[in-house]
């Protein structure tokens, strides 16, 4: 996992898979963004999971 912060202090988090890819990202809104793969590490489906709370 990796995590930037910005100058408002809002943290994104980023969290790989064992081959390196993304397969999360957690912005600073708790917004989540999900990343599958396909056998050849291609992205073959992204889910976006919003905060709306």
């Amino acid at each position: 996992m990796t995590k930037v912060t910005d100058a408002k202090q809002g943290v994104t988090s980023y969290g790989y898979d064992g081959n390196g890819n993304h397969i999360t990202v957690t912005d600073a809104k708790g917004n989540v963004t999900k990343y599958d793969y396909n056998e050849f590490n291609l992205v073959s489906k992204i889910t976006i999971l919003l905060n709306l709370a």
